[in-house]
């Protein structure tokens, strides 16, 4: 799906441990989301207009890492594909597509045992935004 605003969240569930090297690739190799750690305080958002929503998104992270080299050092600990385009109807596509400043929201929060997605779109009609439509496991 193409042409769609496009806000990604990456943030750490509730009680699991800091994530070294985090990354977010997809299956074209793009790089959606990284945190050289992420814990409790410090959730990322991002945010794409007129963006490719990918298929799945490999997660992964790291335990032991160098400062300044957390993509490339330690070992890999967390590894997970999650899948993102089947997860999420038509409906919502349509709906988030059908007026102005409406959007997409990818949510991706991460446990210490996996990923778990969500997907919502929204309606920035003031504060706080509305939200249209929601799914996944958040």
């Amino acid at each position: 799906m193409r042409g769609i605003g496009l806000v990604i969240v990456h943030e750490l569930a509730q009680g699991a441990a800091n994530k070294e090297g985090i990354q977010g690739i997809t299956e074209t190799g793009a790089q959606l989301f990284a945190s050289s750690i992420l814990n409790p305080r410090n959730k990322d958002t991002g945010t794409y207009s007129g963006a490719t929503i990918p298929r799945w998104v490999r997660v992964t992270w790291r335990e032991g890492t160098t400062p300044g080299e957390r993509w490339t050092t330690g070992k890999v600990v967390g590894d997970y594909t999650v899948q993102v385009l089947s997860r999420i109807p038509r409906e919502a596509f349509d709906l988030a597509r059908a007026g102005r400043k409406r959007f997409l929201v990818l949510t991706f929060r991460i446990r210490d045992d996996g990923v778990d997605f969500g997907w919502m779109v929204r309606l920035q009609d003031g504060v706080p935004f509305v939200t249209l439509m929601k799914g996944g496991d958040l």
